[in-house]
């Protein structure tokens, strides 16, 4: 019974504790398609998935990239995830909760990720009104 359990308790620290991804281990991508901006994270490592996760109050636009490691019982997961940005016009948006908001031009959006090289936290940081353009997109990659 104690095998079972220190063996439990290893495999459960092994795929049930996510950490915060460093931006080295992911391909981050952006595509503009008729103005909805999607934005992907995708680990490099096969035995990993991320997840996009939000602050305590849902607020959408300070996000953590989490990563997780791949249950080997799972044949097939998604390992990837995505946040979504329809643009009614260039000062108006779809927020991914829903919610159509006016772009003043201070919103922001930020992504924090672990950062090994300096061994700590990293946020990158880029203006909404900016991803409807090419400009933000590459300031975000």
């Amino acid at each position: 019974m104690i095998i079972f359990s220190i063996i439990a308790t290893a495999y459960e620290s092994y795929v049930g504790t996510g950490v915060t991804a460093d931006f080295e281990d992911m391909k981050i991508t952006s595509l503009n398609e008729g103005g909805v901006v999607t934005i992907s994270f995708e680990p490099k490592d096969n035995g990993d998935y991320v997840r996009i996760g939000r602050t305590a109050d849902g607020d959408w636009k300070t996000v953590e990239i989490v990563k997780w490691n791949v249950n080997p019982f799972y044949k097939e997961i998604e390992r990837g995830d995505y946040l979504t940005i329809t643009f009614l016009d260039e000062n108006t948006i779809v927020a991914p909760d829903g919610q159509v908001e006016k772009l003043t031009g201070d919103e922001t959006l930020e992504i924090t990720c672990a950062d090994s090289k300096k061994e700590k936290l990293s946020v990158k940081k880029v203006n909404i009104k900016d991803l409807y353009t090419e400009t933000g997109i590459k300031e975000l990659l």
